[in-house]
C-alpha cells in the first residue's frame, strides 16, 4: 500500500503540475497535443525496456531501479528552459517510470491468492488514488509558494516508494 501511495503521489504530482511549472517559468507550450503524444508515446520504450528488465535482473530490482531513476530524473525539471526541453524530461521521466508501474501491477497481483486478488488490487488502487488526491492538493498549494520544493516532494515521494519496495 505504502508504495502504491507514494509512486502516485510522485508520478501525478509531477505529471499533473508540469503544465503550471513550464508556465511559471514563463515557458508556453506551443503544440499541447504534440507534447502529450510523445510524453505518452514515451511509454513504449519504457515497457519494453521492463519487460526485458524483468527477464534480467528480475522483478523486484527492476522495480527499484525504474523508480529510483524516474526520481533522480526529475532533477533535470530544474534546468528546462524552453518547450522541447520540458518535452524530453517529461518523456524521460514516463519512459523511466513506466517499468515501475508494470512491475508494481504484476508483483501486487501476484502477491494475493487468486480468490481476493481483486478485491487487493482494488485497495491498493484505491490507496494509489489517495496519493494522487493528496499530491493535486500538495503540489497546488507548493507550487503557489516555491516550484522547486514541487520537484523535490514528489521526487522524495518516489524515493520513499522506491525504500519501500
Amino acid at each position: 500500500m505504502v508504495v502504491w501511495f507514494f509512486l502516485s503521489f510522485g508520478w501525478y504530482g509531477l505529471l499533473l503540475w508540469a503544465p503550471e511549472l513550464m508556465k511559471k517559468k514563463g515557458i508556453q507550450d506551443e503544440s499541447l497535443y504534440l507534447s502529450n503524444f510523445l510524453v505518452a508515446l514515451s511509454n513504449l520504450p519504457g515497457n519494453l525496456a521492463s519487460a526485458w528488465l524483468v527477464e534480467v535482473i528480475g522483478r523486484k530490482w527492476t522495480l527499484v531501479a525504474s523508480m529510483g531513476v524516474a526520481c533522480v530524473s526529475i532533477i533535470l525539471f530544474l534546468f528546462v528552459e524552453n518547450t522541447w526541453q520540458n518535452v524530453a524530461a517529461l518523456c524521460l521521466f514516463n519512459g523511466l517510470s513506466v517499468g515501475g508501474w508494470n512491475v508494481l501491477d504484476v508483483l501486487s497481483a501476484e502477491a494475493f491468492p487468486t480468490h481476493i486478488r481483486s478485491t487487493a488490487m482494488g485497495v491498493l488502487s484505491a490507496g494509489g488514488r489517495l496519493g494522487v488526491i493528496f499530491a493535486t492538493v500538495i503540489s497546488g498549494f507548493l507550487i503557489d509558494t516555491h516550484d522547486s520544493l514541487v520537484l523535490v516532494v514528489n521526487s522524495f515521494a518516489i524515493l520513499l516508494a522506491c525504500v519501500g519496495s
